[in-house]
């Protein structure tokens, strides 16, 4: 790990720019996972060439989404509000309050909901070009969407 100009450890990430930093730059990892919220590993990111993607999603209060599923990894960070997440299959559900981050479900059948205030979520997906990066689930759709 290189050094400041005060013998400060710069955290890799800022390597590029020691001759520019000023003192006290942090970072802090918010979120490192090779596993979804509920404990499912994540396989494979999706064939192609890859293609970041960061949304604000904002959910009014007292809303239930669609069972629904995700084709590529992705994290979420609650900037507001709370967020309640529930699995179709096992009826696992979690809640997430500002300032959580969650590792998203992949090709798991799942939904989301919010209480009496609304909820406003950053959302980044590691996709590629084309990919849909919601999919509603059918009534065929397995439970455990490991057919997808």
């Amino acid at each position: 790990m290189k050094k400041s100009h005060t013998g400060e450890a710069i955290p890799p990430i800022f390597d590029c720019c020691t001759t520019i930093a000023k003192e006290g730059v942090t970072s802090e990892v918010l979120l490192r996972s090779s596993s979804s919220w509920e404990g499912t590993p994540y396989i494979a990111y999706p064939e192609g060439t890859p293609e970041l993607t960061l949304a604000i999603t904002r959910i009014p209060a007292n809303s239930i989404m669609d069972w629904h599923t995700h084709p590529c990894p992705m994290a979420v960070y609650v900037l507001s509000g709370e967020f309640r997440v529930e699995i179709r299959a096992t009826g696992k559900q979690r809640l997430f309050t500002q300032g959580a981050v969650m590792a998203e479900s992949v090709d798991i059948v799942h939904r989301g909901m919010t209480g009496d205030r609304g909820v406003e979520l950053l959302m980044f997906y590691a996709a590629v070009p084309g990919l849909k990066l919601s999919r509603p689930a059918s009534s065929g759709t397995p439970q455990d969407g490991s057919a997808q």
